[in-house]
């Protein structure tokens, strides 16, 4: 990431913060989260972001993750899935990454988010995998051709939602980073860096 750096003015390291706002809470933060254009000054129009995933523990990681509008569970999702391959998901191993993936922004990235979730679930799509319907990321050790493949065997991180305007911007790079830590409930966690352009 040191040469992708040179090219941004500014990085901001987040670690886990705020997992969900309702749309009526009466804060700086819920009014940034709804009123940040997204992207463009075209009605209609959509701008980009970037985001990529770096999965730095030694274990196979399972879950949803999706970029969605909180405030309106009718609004289809853009979803991925990571589990073991089957009913249309992608593997994330140990120590391997995804991305850059470019992506049309929205009001929130969530990981694993029961707000997610249930955006998911509301379009009642074709295919899915049930293994990585979980809230959270599970992580596993054991081989993935087994029904413990998609499994916590060695532990959890607690979902997180990521929202346009006060944690990132349309235009920016957002890198996810799953990573164990012992001071959390489940031993893992979620943290991300954004990287805004000049």
């Amino acid at each position: 990431m040191g040469s992708q750096g040179k090219r941004f003015r500014r990085w901001l390291l987040l670690s886990t913060g705020v997992l969900f706002i309702t749309p009526l809470a009466c804060t700086d933060f819920a009014f940034r989260s709804l009123t940040t254009p997204l992207g463009t000054d075209t009605p209609g129009s959509r701008g980009i972001f970037s985001m990529s995933i770096f999965n730095r523990t030694p274990y196979r990681a399972i879950f949803t993750l999706g970029v969605f509008n909180i405030y309106d569970q009718e609004t289809e999702p853009i979803v991925f899935q990571f589990a073991d391959g089957t009913q249309g998901s992608a593997i994330l191993e140990a120590n391997t990454s995804v991305g850059p993936q470019v992506l049309n922004c929205d009001r929130t990235v969530g990981i694993g988010s029961p707000q997610l979730l249930q955006a998911f679930r509301n379009i009642r799509p074709p295919e899915f995998n049930e293994a990585a319907m979980i809230e959270g990321v599970a992580f596993s050790n054991a081989p993935i051709d087994e029904p413990l493949g998609v499994l916590p065997t060695v532990g959890t991180a607690e979902g997180i939602n990521i929202f346009l305007g006060p944690e990132f911007p349309c235009g920016s790079e957002l890198w996810i980073f799953l990573e164990e830590d012992d001071s959390a409930s489940g031993g893992f966690r979620i943290s991300y860096l954004v990287a805004t352009p000049p």
